[in-house]
């Protein structure tokens, strides 16, 4: 049996090869903001009639359908959906059992979308509706109501509080509810670091089921559910079994990473990466491996989906964390970049965009 001094020694021989990631790219830009309560209370005053003037403009008879779903689409890219969730589920409610059609097809994609993505069980007639991606420029936020402008506003102020509370010290009671898993992330990074030390190329299940730990997917999502009031122990429990949605959308997450940071880890040496072992485990060359790849994140993005249809066994609150961290992946990894190690390229325009440039109200 291996002394304590041998096992401390092999311990500290394991050593996981990392990225060489960027240090931060906005230093102390938002530990300077601060939101103080005396522009918060003068949103307020502002929003609640304005509030009202919108929710008019979604409650109203005369409009077309289209100019609707638009208007809930506009409200919903702009994150203040949360004051109009009644009358936006009434209404999308309203046009599901209408089974209402279209003659263009971006307000028939919209339509489609807008059902799907708030649990409707529809489905597309026609396959033209994946080549109907509408891209939202924010430069329309002047066409908006006045409300809309000044909610948004009023929103990415929060934001940047929050991620002032971030760049601090308010990490400090996420690590500590997250803290065995935690434990489980150091045990699997230290199986990857074996494997590149030994040179061991495992088998891809071996690979799938460690690199699903090791990549946090599992435990980011969980993570959102802090702060939610509305979570209950069921809901946990629920969680705890690994249901589709959350076991779908943590393999996405990891395959469409390793699709994007492949080269990258293969230049540093890796053998133990997801396209090595699946190459090597089904004969097959890098490009079928890749389009493999591609299939699995497709057939996972059709459980995900699923998962969110009505009648859901938890609230859309939960499911809409898993989904929209999917989301974020998907969207950090657009098109086979590495946004998560490279955020110069990928994310800071976005970000800059979001919460750094001020949108004139």
């Amino acid at each position: 049996m291996a002394s304590a001094a041998a096992v401390d020694n092999y311990q500290e021989e394991i050593v996981r090869p990392v990225a060489n990631f960027s240090p931060s790219l906005w230093g102390d830009q938002f530990l300077s903001f601060s939101f103080e309560n005396q522009i918060a209370e003068k949103y307020a005053q502002e929003i609640e009639p304005l509030k009202e003037q919108t929710r008019s403009m979604l409650l109203a008879t005369g409009s077309k359908l289209a100019d609707t779903l638009n208007l809930i689409d506009t409200i919903e890219r702009l994150g203040i959906a949360y004051h109009f969730e009644k009358e936006i589920d009434e209404i999308l409610d309203q046009i599901y059992n209408q089974n209402s059609t279209f003659d263009d097809l971006c307000t028939s994609a919209l339509q489609f979308r807008l059902l799907r993505q708030h649990g409707f069980n529809i489905s597309p007639e026609l396959d033209i509706y994946t080549d109907a991606i509408e891209r939202w420029d924010i430069s329309e936020i002047d066409r908006l109501p006045d409300y809309m402008k000044i909610s948004y506003k009023a929103l990415l102020d929060l934001h940047e509080d929050y991620e002032k509370e971030l760049s601090s010290d308010g990490r400090s009671h996420v690590v500590y509810h997250a803290k065995e898993r935690v434990k489980e992330l150091v045990r699997n990074y230290n199986i990857e670091a074996k494997w590149f030390i030994e040179g061991y190329k495992p088998h891809f299940s071996e690979y799938l089921s460690n690199g699903l730990a090791t990549s946090t997917y599992y435990s980011c999502p969980t993570t959102c559910y802090l702060g939610v009031k509305s979570i209950t122990e069921q809901d946990f429990e629920w969680l705890a079994k690994n249901p589709k949605i959350f076991e779908a959308s943590a393999i996405l997450c990891r395959i469409i990473d390793d699709i994007a940071t492949y080269e990258v880890e293969k230049s540093r040496g890796q053998i133990a990466t997801g396209i090595e072992c699946y190459m090597r485990d089904y004969g097959v060359s890098t490009e079928e491996a890749m389009t493999k790849f591609q299939e699995m994140v497709d057939a996972a993005w059709k459980d995900v989906n699923e998962g969110i249809l009505r009648p859901t066994p938890v609230s859309m609150e939960l499911l809409s964390r898993i989904l929209n961290f999917a989301r974020i992946v998907d969207f950090t990894y657009k098109n086979n970049q590495d946004g998560y190690t490279n955020p110069e390229k990928v994310l800071k325009p976005h970000i800059i965009t979001l919460l750094v440039e001020s949108i004139k109200i």
